[in-house]
């Protein structure tokens, strides 16, 4: 009776020699990145060809990509195949942020997409359903900024919610979407004259 394994990890972990276990192990770090892509490729349900042309290259050079070492590929490769995938490419460098930190990072990138929203509405002004979809999307943010703050204070400790009033209440905490604006990011629209 033959066994089987989940990878090649747990293969090795059990009949491979420590060296075979290490240099497995700095193969895979040295792919992370790559492996990563694939495998939200593969979730995305998207097939090397549909890569291929959304990067437009051939479906060869994205196997060749796939099978690349981090090393081996660069920025700009990965940030194409990153967008093939609308998978946003973002990079760290130094020490992971604190969550304070990226709760505030988030939050002034939200003010600068924020305020190009508005400069896109004010480039289209004559288009005004697009102005008025802009304007309820600031509402709709508003609403749910404010009911995710709400939820989360909610569940700080019962010392801390005992020594506040509550300041404000939100009826519906769900996530409120209006019609009108794609979630998606949109492209660069021209304005009609």
């Amino acid at each position: 009776m033959s066994t089987k394994f989940n990878s090649v990890s747990d293969l090795l972990k059990k009949h491979g020699k420590p060296e075979a276990i290490s240099e497995f192990d700095e193969l895979l770090k040295g792919s992370s990145i790559v492996r990563t892509l694939v495998s939200k490729r593969i979730k995305a349900g998207l097939t090397q060809k549909d890569v291929a042309a959304a990067m437009g290259i051939t479906q060869s050079a994205v196997s060749k990509f796939e099978a690349s070492m981090d090393c081996d590929v660069t920025l700009g490769e990965i940030a194409r195949y990153s967008e093939a995938l609308d998978s946003p490419m973002t990079i760290q460098i130094g020490a992971p942020m604190s969550l304070v930190q990226s709760v505030k990072s988030h939050a002034f990138a939200m003010k600068h997409d924020l305020e190009r929203l508005a400069a896109l509405a004010c480039e289209n002004e004559e288009d005004s359903d697009f102005s008025h979809n802009v304007e309820r999307f600031f509402a709709e943010a508003g609403f749910n900024l404010m009911a995710f703050l709400v939820d989360a204070s909610d569940k700080l400790p019962a010392s801390v919610a005992k020594a506040r009033t509550s300041r404000f209440r939100v009826l519906d905490k769900e996530p409120y979407h209006s019609p009108g604006i794609d979630p998606k990011p949109a492209k660069k629209r021209k304005a009609t004259a």
